[in-house]
């Protein structure tokens, strides 16, 4: 819409309004800034996590003698040119130039199609998180509170409940004196974290959709004047406010990590 709209507008004259023909090639002009912002973005798939490093292995090399890059880096990287190829609709006024600036963003959303997914997966692997019980329960004082239960939740025609058995599947024995802890790693809560890391990508969408609708709304030029930008450069640059803001939260990251 932005390529075709600037390419609209570079054909109209006072005189006459775009053509039929005009508005194709606007139309296939736009296609091939998409097209070629595909293939970077398929490029960028393909290629890139090659060069790149988990956190915990951020100094490894690739093949020995190339430098692979971290991967918060290269996230935090990817909106920092985000950012620039939206502020850049500040300078761009021609074809190519447009053209050039959506296809350079392929980049940045290749990057976002797996880096944050990589980064979730990442923690959750290594996670070793420790959550001891709240109360630290002695082996002795575990097989006395097995016992009730037993007595008093087991049907009189059912077998018994072996407390050996229990707990040993605890990894304890009466004769240890050993507290009980339980280990409740990320990995336990693999859905629920993915779950709302989908959440907080949905909620901005909506968001940015009604956003759009009264930038279009309050902007939108009716008459085509050359001397007025399209209202989708009003989106860009609203973009590139927030790409600068997730860039700063993803450099503190990373610093972290």
């Amino acid at each position: 819409m932005y390529v075709s709209d600037l390419y609209v507008r570079s054909v109209r004259t006072e005189e006459r309004g775009p053509s039929v023909g005009d508005l194709d090639e606007g139309t296939r002009l736009g296609s091939r800034a998409l097209f070629f912002s595909a293939t970077l973005t398929l490029l960028t798939n393909l290629l890139l996590p090659i060069f790149t490093a988990t956190t915990s292995s951020s100094k490894t090399t690739v093949k020995g003698c190339v430098p692979s890059i971290p991967l918060p880096t290269i996230w935090m990287m990817s909106h920092l040119l985000f950012c620039l190829c939206m502020l850049a609709t500040f300078a761009v006024s021609t074809i190519q130039g447009a053209t050039l600036v959506i296809a350079i963003t392929g980049v940045a959303w290749g990057i976002a199609q797996w880096a944050p997914f990589a980064l979730l997966a990442e923690a959750i692997l290594t996670s070793s998180t420790k959550s001891e019980l709240p109360t630290a329960l002695r082996p002795t004082e575990v097989e006395a509170l097995m016992g009730e239960i037993d007595e008093d939740a087991t049907p009189a025609n059912s077998e018994p409940v072996s407390t050996e058995d229990d707990l040993d599947r605890l990894e304890m024995h009466p004769d240890d004196n050993r507290a009980v802890s339980l280990e409740i790693g990320l990995s336990a809560q693999a859905g629920v974290i993915l779950g709302i890391h989908n959440v907080c990508i949905v909620i901005p969408q909506f968001l940015v959709t009604i956003f759009c609708a009264v930038i279009f709304a309050v902007f939108e030029n009716d008459d085509g004047s050359r001397n007025k930008p399209n209202s989708v450069v009003y989106v860009f640059r609203f973009g590139a406010i927030w790409s600068f803001v997730a860039f700063a939260i993803c450099r503190r990251m990373a610093r972290e990590l």
